[in-house]
């Protein structure tokens, strides 16, 4: 589908007031099956983070709160077979239910063999040490009672100031040697569905051009790199404990022969096509930062 189109499809979806109720009817209907390659991708994020915190020997353990949980609950899924012992599921509009928890579990019970036998006691949410906060408000959560907080592809579609707000909030609700991991994927998301256009397409555009397609699909992304993120953090209150950026070598090759905006134009090609993003950050106690580039 054309970028153009995946625009105003989206912008209908999320203006109409009974936009929601369409999913929902059509998911009562029809069913909803997840797009394997999709969750799949998930898990592998998934993994990334989780060697991330075990290179610094931090495993999963305690209580998790995913930001951005989304249609299907994979994460907080495999997280609870693997040990959490608690999972907080959060969004700011309440997308999972039942429908979509049992595709995802399908999906897994088909996936991950291996995990069969633990997967197969789980028959619906009540199943999991989870507990779903949606509309998700951070007074929900006690102060000192959160031993990890992650996200996965949620930041970039935060614009700045209200990450710092997002995280400067979520910062008290972290119990004593708490950290965050968070997965960022810079490229440009309306790629996904118009494969004509380029993984960084959306830094040709001005200013103006950006701001009116996030206003169209409520949100889109904020186009931030991945050097730009650090500086976020530390106003945030956080060190950056562990960074990892992957750069995404097609995409390396042709930003010299790319129009781009500026501020874009005037960065190096390298900060431009790092399109995944990982930061293991910790509450600001002047930890020194170890870096991957890849």
């Amino acid at each position: 589908m054309d970028w153009r189109l995946q625009v105003l499809k989206q912008s209908f979806l999320s203006r109409v007031p009974f936009g929601q109720s369409l999913r929902l009817l059509k998911r009562r209907v029809f069913g909803y099956k997840p797009d394997a390659a999709n969750l799949r991708y998930t898990l592998q994020n998934l993994d990334q983070m989780k060697s991330e915190l075990e290179e610094i020997d931090r495993p999963v353990r305690g209580t998790v709160l995913e930001i951005g949980t989304g249609w299907f609950p994979a994460i907080p899924i495999m997280l609870s077979i693997e040990g959490a012992e608690h999972v907080y599921m959060t969004d700011l509009n309440r997308h999972m239910d039942d429908i979509t928890f049992q595709a995802t579990l399908e999906f897994l019970k088909e996936d991950r063999a291996d995990l069969l036998e633990r997967l197969s006691h789980i028959h619906g949410p009540d199943d999991i040490s989870a507990t779903y906060l949606s509309p998700f408000d951070v007074s929900q959560v006690r102060d000192g009672s959160i031993d990890l907080i992650l996200s996965r592809t949620v930041m970039e579609h935060v614009p700045p100031e209200d990450i710092v707000h997002l995280l400067s909030s979520l910062r008290p609700k972290l119990a004593t040697g708490g950290l965050m991991v968070h997965l960022i994927d810079n490229s440009d998301h309306l790629e996904f569905s118009d494969k004509s256009v380029s993984r960084i397409n959306f830094l040709k555009w001005s200013r103006r051009k950006h701001a009116f397609i996030n206003f169209l699909i409520k949100g889109g992304e904020n186009r931030l790199r991945h050097h730009e993120y650090p500086g976020i953090f530390e106003h945030a209150g956080f060190d950056v404990v562990k960074e990892r950026a992957y750069v995404d070598k097609t995409t390396l090759d042709i930003v010299p022969s790319i129009s781009l905006e500026r501020p874009f134009s005037e960065m190096t090609a390298t900060q431009v096509a790092t399109l995944t993003s990982i930061f293991v950050l910790a509450p600001s106690a002047g930890t020194n930062v170890q870096q991957s580039v890849e």
